[in-house]
């Protein structure tokens, strides 16, 4: 797979709502960055279902982070974030579909920032990282 995606040189490689663990060999591949668009204020909520933890645990809020790819799941460098609130009688599929629209212009202002070399880079505190239970 990684020759198939190294024969179209890419810039920049965007993943959302991959649950896998990506190689090194991936994340290292593109010139520009590696990034995940991930459901949830990062560090909280790592890994799997981050929408429907946040709802189960009673979160009044949530959000959207957009992350570089890193060997670690979700522990990436944060380009990005933007936080919703979460209304009592959401659903996971509402809010699911409400993060999809915030994620979309944030995903597009974040690569517009990567290709000028204009994005920070902030580091997770990786102490306060959570993640839901499987």
């Amino acid at each position: 797979m990684i020759e198939k995606i190294a024969d179209y040189k890419p810039d920049l490689i965007v993943v959302i709502a991959f649950g896998q663990k990506i190689g090194n060999e991936l994340i290292n591949l593109p010139p520009k960055a590696a990034i995940n668009v991930h459901a949830s204020l990062l560090p909280k909520y790592r890994g799997a279902a981050p929408i429907n933890w946040a709802i189960i645990n009673g979160e009044t809020k949530t959000g959207i982070s957009i992350i570089t790819l890193a060997e670690k799941m979700d522990a990436g460098q944060i380009l990005a974030q933007s936080q919703t609130n979460i209304a009592p009688d959401e659903t996971a599929g509402q809010l699911h579909d409400r993060l999809a629209q915030i994620a979309a212009p944030l995903l597009l202002s974040t690569i517009d920032r990567i290709a000028n070399n204009t994005v920070t880079y902030t580091e997770q505190d990786h102490s306060k990282a959570t993640q839901g239970r499987i």
